[in-house]
């Protein structure tokens, strides 16, 4: 085929599909650098051709050559002129390299096109201060607050205070702060803006207007000189000028954990009694408009969780986790269709400064800002989120939240993080009234780690609970058996669910396929040999005796892995109790009496609560259940001498 297409070549050498054909085969070969070069031809060849450029922008930061990367995403610029993500990609990589005047410019050549997009304004007078253009980048600001005042964000105006007080232009700053404040339709300005309003208007000579900020700067230079009493004494003065301030009640409520003041810091945190910790209403009044801020809550829940007060914790943090999922989830991007991801990005709309997300086909849909930002991602957040995993016990919304996390974080979370909520949803199944809802967590254990029988004893326990048939269920195990012939656990979980539909013969036959595979596993033998013996006492079987002593010679052999253990011998005696012999059966009752069994660890699964029986002496001791089945051997034998004395030794309270 090479050398096919290099005699085209030779013959044709300004057609591009042959150089096109060329790099496929060589990609195919595995020769990236020479299908690159071909590429590279094909494109020249070709040059409105964006969606080569594209493809040639990714090959080239694949081998990591990022002047390459530049020339081709410049090239698919001028090819497609209207992707916006392309030029953010280039002024990224210029950024990258330190050419902040290249990236200036690119971001200036976006503004052009998009007047109205703010990050790219934010981004373009950023460069420009990088670089010592300091008046360019507040013209760009200014500019840009006049053409599209409504669509600018509040870090845009401070950014442009912060230019403007770094050159004195303090009135001037006062005045682009006091528009923010009117064009958000603020009653309090967030504290960042207040701080700076107050500096203007001190260094403009009005001292009183600055009070409120200025106590606060003055809490927080007590604070970093350590003195902490007059930090609080000024933080408090502050939160009484600004009642609603954030930051100001999360400085104090600081202050007050490091003087070990945890219950003063809660109550300077809660809302009044008049609203429940977990309100959420929009009628909350001006007065603790401050409780809807998620850092107020988040720190809140801090000193709960500090103080173990983990109802209270979960009351708070919840509600915010819950809310935030729920964003994170629908405005998760639609799946993909066509050549380019990069059309789809965020925007700000002109009336106001709602984020929205412009899709393929030009129509926008309203993206909410979560109340906590990349939950998942950020590693204080994700621990929030363990933590009052970990402290509920209302398991429906547990599983909830375990839900909406592996969907909003389908594509963020790492892999060990994503097995941790599965293993925390198998945990859970088993533990709520209707497993069905975490039945999916087990199974995935169960696909994960084919031979553990810690996975299948989590899975079995799940669908134990179950009350009527689950379909699910039955193929799985179908599937499983299929696919791991060797793994005994799905063999024996069919034995017991036809053991206890009373359809003996068909268990019996499962478990045999598990002697086969481990014929000196004590629970095997146990199962084969009950299994017969039920059988046996069917209708259908014609050589009842030879199906009994068949029985019988598979829990003797269960008896000898046991190491004639009490358990064995009691279930032996059961055994010869079920058919009839009675007089086999009260000798073995009598050796399980005889015999004394030293109490062992409940077998428990990770996280599993312990039972009520632990700490009790003699709880693995049988006893009890061979004295009283035997006294009923000898009372129907008429001995109710003996079938009193024995319930009197054994079976007392």
């Amino acid at each position: 085929a090479l050398n096919v297409l290099k005699e085209v070549v030779r013959l044709a050498p300004n057609l591009a599909d042959s150089y096109h054909t060329l790099g496929l085969v060589y990609s195919a070969i595995g020769d990236k650098k020479k299908a690159l070069n071909f590429y590279m031809i094909a494109a020249h060849l070709t040059p409105k051709d964006a969606f080569l450029w594209k493809r040639l922008v990714d090959w080239s930061m694949e081998l990591g050559n990022m002047g390459q990367v530049i020339y081709c995403l410049s090239r698919a610029i001028a090819a497609d002129p209207e992707d916006m993500g392309l030029k953010f990609k280039r002024a990224s990589l210029y950024i990258e390299r330190g050419d902040y005047q290249k990236a200036a410019e690119s971001f200036d050549q976006i503004l052009r096109m998009h007047p109205a997009d703010v990050e790219a304004c934010k981004m373009c007078a950023k460069m420009y201060c990088t670089f010592g253009q300091k008046e360019k980048a507040v013209e760009i600001l200014e500019r840009y607050i006049q053409d599209h005042f409504a669509a600018a964000d509040l870090n845009l105006f401070n950014f442009l205070a912060t230019l403007l007080m770094e050159d004195k232009f303090y009135q001037r700053a006062l005045e682009h702060i006091e528009r923010a404040k009117s064009v958000y339709c603020l009653k309090k300005l967030p504290l960042y803006l207040s701080v700076k309003a107050g500096i203007c208007y001190a260094y403009l000579g009005e001292i009183e207007k600055s009070e409120g900020p200025l106590y606060l700067k003055i809490a927080q230079c007590y604070l970093h000189l350590k003195e902490n009493e007059k930090a609080v004494h000024f933080s408090y003065k502050a939160i009484g000028v600004m009642e609603d301030s954030i930051d100001a009640r999360l400085t104090l409520a600081s202050l007050l954990c490091q003087e070990n003041k945890e219950d003063e810091a809660i109550s300077l945190l809660i809302p009044p009694d008049s609203l429940g910790p977990t309100s959420n209403e929009p009628s909350v009044t001006d007065s603790v408009a401050w409780w809807r801020s998620t850092d107020i809550r988040k720190k809140l829940a801090q000193i709960y969780l500090g103080k173990d007060m983990l109802a209270e914790f979960v009351d708070t943090i919840f509600p915010v986790i819950h809310e935030t999922l729920l964003i994170e989830i629908t405005n998760m991007k639609p799946p993909e269709h066509g050549k380019s991801s990069n059309k789809l990005r965020l925007k700000r709309k002109k009336k106001g400064p709602q984020l929205w997300l412009l899709g393929r086909n030009g129509k926008q849909q309203a993206v909410r800002e979560p109340p906590l930002p990349n939950l998942l991602k950020d590693e204080e957040h994700y621990q929030l989120l363990v933590d009052a995993l970990a402290s509920l016990h209302r398991y429906w919304e547990e599983l909830e939240i375990i839900n909406r996390s592996l969907k909003a974080g389908e594509h963020i979370l790492p892999a060990e993080r994503k097995e941790e909520l599965r293993s925390l949803g198998a945990q859970v199944a088993y533990r709520t009234r209707d497993p069905t809802h975490g039945y999916d967590y087990a199974r995935y254990m169960v696909q994960k780690h084919p031979y553990s029988m810690a996975a299948w004893n989590c899975y079995y326990k799940v669908v134990s609970r179950m009350e009527s048939r689950f379909s699910k269920h039955s193929k799985f195990l179908l599937s499983m058996r299929g696919k791991y012939k060797d793994c005994v656990p799905p063999i024996m979980i069919c034995g017991h669910q036809f053991s206890m539909n009373s359809q003996h013969q068909t268990a019996a036959r499962e478990y045999l396929e598990a002697y086969k595979l481990q014929p000196d596993n004590p629970l095997i033998n146990l199962c084969v040999g009950t299994a017969l013996i039920n059988l046996a006492l069917g209708l259908r079987v014609q050589n009842k005796n030879q199906c009994v002593a068949q029985g019988l010679a598979f829990l003797y052999n269960y008896q000898h892995l046991s190491q004639n253990s009490q358990e064995a011998l009691y279930n032996i005696a059961r055994a010869f109790h079920h058919v009839g012999f009675v007089t086999l059966a009260a000798a073995y009752y009598e050796k399980v009496l005889a015999t004394h069994e030293k109490d062992y660890p409940i077998p428990m699964l990770p996280s599993e609560e312990e039972g009520p029986e632990i700490g009790m002496k003699g709880y693995c001791s049988l006893h009890r259940e061979a004295a009283y089945n035997l006294h009923l051997i000898y009372k129907s034998s008429g001995a109710f001498d003996l079938a009193r004395q024995v319930l009197k030794d054994y079976c007392r309270l």
